[in-house]
């Protein structure tokens, strides 16, 4: 059978204005797409990772030459491959995602407004920078063990570094170029949850959990920065991750008022969780000091405002779905059940209490943000109508 397809001229537009398409049969779904549509962030990719490895290579080999190294070391302290790779693997990989972020087509989908834009784009940098590092940090600390004492002259040395900077730069570009909302939920979730284990592993005082919690964020843990500047940054992403949410809906159509409103309630609503985090990082909780009861409010107000979105969120967003209601309805009961019993019956300690709620607290921001993603998705569908003709008539679905 010879079908004749007829599409909108809007999706037209959208699939790249192409007279040659391809059609794919995956997943029971046959998926009609522009030719190597999937491949073209790969591609870019690959294109502009070579350019900064070899001048990373040649810096490199510079800095050996200058600094007499006749021998480098795969991993230490001093001119090493791992020290070297992973410093100019750091800079240009910053530097290769902040120019693809520019450049990518949709970096408006973080917002319409210049300032959050900026703001987000900064974040974005920061974390994929961060998580570069611990990449680069895991992976030479793992090829120690693998190959100890291993020593290069410094041409080798040189195209080693070539290969692991082209590997770092790849991610960052490609990162870059297919940002999406699952991705930076992703990232918030690792950057929230490594930072907190580290601050554990790194402070001065392995019987802080006798304390409690926000003890590695003070100064008697040693390293509060790591602590603190988790949860900061953390506030800062998920503050991305709401104008992600909303910037499509509230800041790019034309609303009713009524659900203009409700938007906007929402959206004050999660950005006041995210103040509310940031404080709890920036205030200290230290005993007998202002700052104690600056810290505990931004808990407080966190835990409040959580309860204020459950109790409202049926009727701010209609389409969220019945399984999610039930599970957030589980979840108050179960701040209010940690209260009573630390408050109330003093049956759990401050640092269960506090660990507890903030792990529920975070797993429920993390569902409710997915939730709300599905729930405000304005992608159009398509209905196809096949007509005695033989001809196959896409049109927008109402």
């Amino acid at each position: 059978m010879k079908l004749n397809i007829q599409i909108p001229d809007e999706l037209y537009n959208k699939i790249g204005q192409t007279s040659q398409f391809e059609a794919v049969f995956e997943s029971n779904s046959l998926v009609i797409k522009p030719p190597n549509a999937t491949n073209l962030s790969q591609n870019m990719s690959l294109r502009w990772t070579l350019v900064p490895a070899l001048i990373s290579a040649i810096i490199a080999f510079i800095i050996f030459q200058t600094n007499q190294v006749r021998l480098v070391s795969l991993v230490s302290d001093g001119f090493s491959v791992s020290e070297v790779a992973a410093f100019l693997g750091v800079i240009s990989g910053l530097i290769s995602f902040m120019i693809s972020m520019l450049v990518r087509p949709h970096i408006t989908e973080l917002s319409t407004g210049r300032m959050t834009r900026v703001r987000n784009f900064f974040t974005l940098t920061i974390a994929h920078t961060i998580l570069l590092y611990a990449f680069y940090s895991l992976f030479f600390y793992v090829i120690d063990f693998a190959f100890i004492g291993a020593k290069f002259d410094p041409f080798t040395a040189s195209w080693l570094i070539l290969i692991f900077v082209a590997i770092g730069n790849f991610s960052m570009i490609y990162a870059a170029l297919t940002i999406t909302f699952a991705r930076i939920t992703t990232i918030f979730s690792l950057t929230t949850i490594g930072g907190l284990f580290l601050s554990m592993i790194t402070n001065a005082n392995p019987n802080w959990w006798q304390i409690n919690f926000s003890f590695l964020g003070t100064q008697n843990a040693g390293n509060k920065w790591q602590f603190n500047l988790t949860l900061i940054f953390s506030s800062l992403l998920m503050l991305t991750l709401t104008d992600y949410i909303f910037g499509d809906i509230i800041d790019k159509n034309k609303l009713v008022r009524d659900r203009y409103i409700k938007l906007t309630i929402l959206r004050v609503l999660f950005s006041l969780i995210c103040t509310s985090l940031a404080l709890i990082g920036t205030f200290e909780n230290v005993a007998g000091s202002w700052l104690h009861t600056a810290h505990n409010f931004a808990a407080k107000s966190m835990v409040a405002l959580m309860l204020v979105i459950i109790i409202l969120q049926k009727w701010l967003v209609p389409k969220i779905s019945k399984e999610f209601l039930i599970l957030s309805y589980a979840f108050a009961g179960f701040m209010i059940a940690l209260i009573v019993l630390f408050m109330g019956v003093h049956y759990i300690s401050l640092t269960a209490f506090e660990i507890l709620g903030y792990g529920f607290g975070f797993t429920w921001l993390v569902l409710c943000l997915q939730n709300l993603k599905i729930a405000f998705s304005t992608t159009p569908t398509y209905q196809l109508n096949l007509t005695p003709d033989n001809k196959l008539i896409v049109s927008e679905k109402n």
